[in-house]
């Protein structure tokens, strides 16, 4: 079918000239400015979060256009009927569609310009603080198409009245139907209801309110506009109906045509909605997955379904607004790509609730008592964010996520582990740093693993592993701590088990501030502490670990300590400088290696008195450096950031500091 576009525009600039002849226009969009930014700003969470973005604007949004999109189409049918101007505009050489189409681009244009001169809430943004531009371009996206959408629902209850009071109502009544229509399960059986939750816009618009252009959001709005339109074209063409065809009324077959051709809509959304095709927006891709988490994901076993429960509380301390947000965008985007693998089901969370309950005797969730400043007095708030995997029999539960640990790795982590998918196998060797626990001779007590061993032991089978003997344990990776503390016997055979080609991690330090005595400038038998009760075991003398860092690549003095002027934090700043910050603004192009995986997406990296790695001389083995220090830094000799006193070693606080300008 040709459209005329020279009718549909003519009767497009008839409209908008109708609108703005009169104060009805610039009300409306006066409005529209004015409580759009009550919502985003004049709200106590705005300031609370402390984040520049508009999420106070996205959780209200649709609830604003409930009620400004019936008053922009309350009168443009029905006033046309209530003047007798239709007649008129029906007996133009224009069809049906060319004329909807025609008064849809009008309202579309006015609801366009309230949006254009709105882009004052981003100037706002830009002057309290850093927004994200990309966030702020998928947002915009969004309130356009929700309200394109709803501007042809509209359209539809002024078709149905001559009366704009009573458009007024219908449209808000239409309107709401896409956004309560999922809240149906008190009248509604839980199918029926999950059916018709299919139609709500939250799902949809959320998306673009969290920065992701989604296709299944795109088409979802798309598909309704085209509907109302469709509709809007039949009602209108009522008037050359038939009385009957086929025996039954015209009405009869346009009714079965609309109810089909909606329920074809619904099911077509549902089978883009497993489409994973999303573009995150933000600039720092906090919505997207990795390539491996994809891959892990696509790898689950297809016998192994994973349900995930997020208990998350609707509102948080400033502190967990940003580990809130990445928990639940990185759900939704497992859930997108998972497909039936993976469900996921985010309940909102308060104490004293159902949900509440559940967590507790399910799962062991609880609520973790926290901080919440904002206040005249000192308060504190009870915030659940758990998550609870679930696998036919198996079950994984993250209790709480607490700020700063990885979510994405967090989640992939635990839907592994509860899916039984293969593991790999780790061996940590054992050393004087007893990363698994051990009996303390000098203090009495029995210290406690260390907490990289929960946490590789989460993911892999966790063997420990004797270096005094010749490693042959067939594993895919080895983790070595402190090898500077360990007798020659036992680095010899780490070498050779290094050399014959297999991935080691080694972890260096010239100053373990945990026991200085583990220091590799110290005997084994060194005492740090003249008041510890007790002697420890006898120990064979450290071994030399300046022969055995070169024998793997690496050139590495003990005897230095790294320290760096660079501190982006100013509420760090009474930290020693020996406490390094590696980021990209200590003015150094190479802080993180940009061409390896491991260090290509890092922001910041904070590193206690470490050392200095260099190349060694050798042909044998390449190495490439992944972290460095700014220009103004400089190297420490280790007796002179050390001193000995009554009380034994302490870090000299004000040591002499000279750049070296590495």
């Amino acid at each position: 079918m040709k459209l005329n576009r020279n009718m549909i525009v003519t009767i497009c600039k008839r409209d908008l000239r109708l609108c703005f002849s009169s104060p009805t226009g610039y009300v409306f969009i006066t409005l529209f400015i004015f409580l759009s930014a009550a919502a985003a700003f004049w709200q106590e969470r705005f300031f609370a979060d402390n984040l520049a973005n508009l999420d106070q604007l996205n959780g209200f949004f649709p609830y604003l256009l409930l009620f400004f999109i019936p008053a922009l189409t309350m009168s443009i049918w029905s006033e046309e009927r209530r003047q007798g101007t239709d007649e008129l505009l029906l007996t133009l050489p224009a069809t049906d569609l060319e004329i909807v189409l025609g008064k849809y681009l009008a309202v579309l244009g006015i609801y366009t310009a309230s949006l254009i001169l709105s882009f004052s809430h981003i100037l706002v943004l830009f002057w309290l603080g850093s927004p994200d531009p990309g966030l702020m371009i998928a947002n915009y996206i969004g309130y356009w198409l929700i309200g394109a959408a709803m501007l042809s629902v509209g359209m539809l209850a002024s078709l149905l009245t001559a009366n704009a009071t009573i458009g007024f109502i219908l449209g808000a009544l239409f309107c709401a139907a896409f956004i309560f229509i999922g809240s149906l399960d008190w009248l509604v059986g839980d199918r029926l209801n999950s059916f018709l939750a299919r139609l709500m816009v939250f799902d949809y618009f959320g998306d673009f309110a969290k920065g992701v252009i989604s296709f299944s959001g795109l088409f979802y709005f798309v598909a309704v506009a085209a509907i109302m339109l469709y509709l809007n074209v039949v009602i209108i063409g009522r008037r050359h109906w038939p009385a009957e065809a086929g025996g039954y009324r015209m009405s009869v077959h346009h009714a079965v045509r609309a109810v089909s051709l909606v329920i074809a809509a619904v099911a077509l959304t549902a089978i883009v909605g497993r489409i994973p095709v999303r573009i995150d927006a933000t600039a720092e891709n906090l919505h997207s997955l990795s390539g491996e988490t994809r891959r892990l994901i696509r790898s689950l076993p297809e016998n192994r379904k994973v349900l995930i429960q997020a208990f998350v509380s609707p509102e948080v301390p400033q502190a967990y607004v940003e580990t809130r947000a990445n928990l639940i965008g990185k759900l939704g985007e497992i859930g997108a790509i998972g497909g039936d693998q993976v469900q996921i089901l985010i309940h909102d969370t308060q104490p004293f609730t159902e949900e509440a309950r559940d967590a507790r005797e399910k799962f062991g969730i609880v609520s973790r008592e926290v901080y919440a400043p904002g206040t005249a007095r000192a308060e504190m708030a009870q915030v659940y964010m758990g998550v609870a995997f679930t696998c036919g029999a198996d079950e994984e539960v993250i209790p709480f996520l607490d700020r700063g640990l990885p979510v994405e790795y967090e989640l992939i982590r635990s839907i592994r582990v509860v899916a039984g998918s293969e593991r790999k196998t780790i061996g940590v060797v054992g050393t004087p740093a007893k990363l698994f626990g051990d009996f303390d001779f000098q203090t009495g007590r029995r210290l406690p693993r260390w907490k990289v061993v929960e946490e590789l032991e989460k993911q892999y089978e966790v063997n420990t592993i004797d270096a005094s003997q010749p490693i042959t344990l067939q594993m895919d990776a080895m983790l070595v701590t402190l090898p500077s503390a360990l007798p020659q016997t036992h680095l010899d055979n780490i070498k050779d088990y290094i050399l014959d080609g297999n991935p080691t991690l080694i972890l260096c330090d010239p100053m373990p501030l945990f026991d200085l005595s583990l220091s590799p400038l110290l005997p084994s038998d060194a005492q740090t502490n003249p008041f510890q009760r007790g002697q420890a075991p006898a120990s064979e003398p450290k071994g030399d670990i300046d022969g055995f860092m070169k024998a793997v690549g690496a050139k590495w003095n003990p005897a230095q300590v790294v320290w760096d002027a660079y501190n982006p934090h100013p509420d760090l700043s009474p930290l020693q400088q020996e406490i390094v910050f590696i980021g990209r603004g200590n003015k150094n192009p190479g802080a993180f290696n940009h061409s390896d995986p491991s260090t290509a997406g890092l922001q910041e990296m904070i590193l206690l008195y470490s050392g200095r790695l260099e190349a060694a001389e050798t042909d044998k083995i390449s190495f490439k450096p992944l972290l460095q220090t700014g220009r103004t830094s400089g190297l420490h000799q280790w007796h002179g950031l050390v001193r000995s006193g009554f009380f034994g070693m302490s870090i000299n606080p004000r040591p002499r500091r000279l750049t070296t300008g590495d």
